[in-house]
């Protein structure tokens, strides 16, 4: 595929349809629609100038630092979203995401793909951004269950220690209601985002080896790397904010 004037009249063509109808209709969103698919056009022609130049070099190092900071821009996400204090929790959101973040994407890059170099940067990064996207959204849900849970179930904390529970028992109810928060909403959202993506995933394979038989066992890979992800990054996120959500006595730090 080559930018010609035909690629440019297309573009103009399908985004006439749309934009066209909703100013016939005088829908008072329609500068909010164009604001925001300026900023994401933008955002992606700087995202594919990065990637372009990541994938020129291809250097280890780079790849990795990279993705430390699509991991930090992540998790500063999650605790806009979360509505949590950022200095806070941006440790154990880092330390999640990441632990998360090298298991599963080492798994699949090596196991799956066997690439000999688990960092090529047209394999790990593309791999890794998708994986973070997937652990944003669980994240967030997690984290706003399981600290309003603290907040407005805090006597049944408070009961479970008084009568003989370990910090770590006490937590684990709250830990499950946020498990169970998540779990079926993560699998359906990365389900749901794979199975929009899946058309144009096999209509990718027509330009490159792979078959499509391959190209769906692929995508039936990457459906249960996201979710692993998710909930392993959850898991071990609420295991390291422990240390940094309560005091010596084991109460929760507003």
């Amino acid at each position: 595929m080559s930018i010609s004037v035909a690629f440019v009249l297309a573009l103009v063509v399908l985004l006439t349809v749309p934009l066209g109808a909703a100013y016939y209709l005088k829908l008072p969103i329609l500068h909010k629609v164009v604001t925001f698919m300026g900023v994401a056009f933008a955002a992606m022609i700087v995202g594919g100038l990065v990637l372009k130049w990541l994938y020129a070099w291809d250097n280890a190092l780079l790849n990795v630092v990279f993705v430390v900071l699509m991991t930090a821009i992540g998790a500063w996400l999650v605790t806009r979203c979360a509505h949590l204090n950022s200095q806070k929790h941006m440790v154990p959101l880092m330390g999640g995401m990441l632990g998360s973040l090298i298991f599963t994407s080492m798994i699949v890059v090596i196991a799956v793909l066997k690439c000999r170099n688990p960092l090529q940067a047209n394999v790990f990064i593309p791999l890794s951004l998708m994986l973070i996207g997937c652990m944003i959204y669980t994240n967030w849900q997690g984290l706003a269950a399981y600290y309003m849970g603290l907040i407005h179930r805090g006597e049944l904390y408070k009961h479970l220690i008084g009568n003989g529970a370990t910090h770590a028992e006490a937590l684990r109810f709250f830990v499950r209601r946020a498990m169970e928060k998540v779990c079926l909403r993560s699998v359906k959202q990365t389900f749901a985002t794979m199975l929009a993506l899946s058309a144009a995933f096999v209509f990718a394979t027509s330009f490159s080896e792979m078959t499509v038989f391959q190209a769906v066992c692929l995508l039936i890979v990457l459906v249960c790397a996201g979710f692993c992800a998710s909930v392993l990054s959850l898991l071990l996120t609420l295991l390291i904010a422990r240390k940094y959500s309560f005091d010596e006595y084991g109460q929760l730090k507003q």
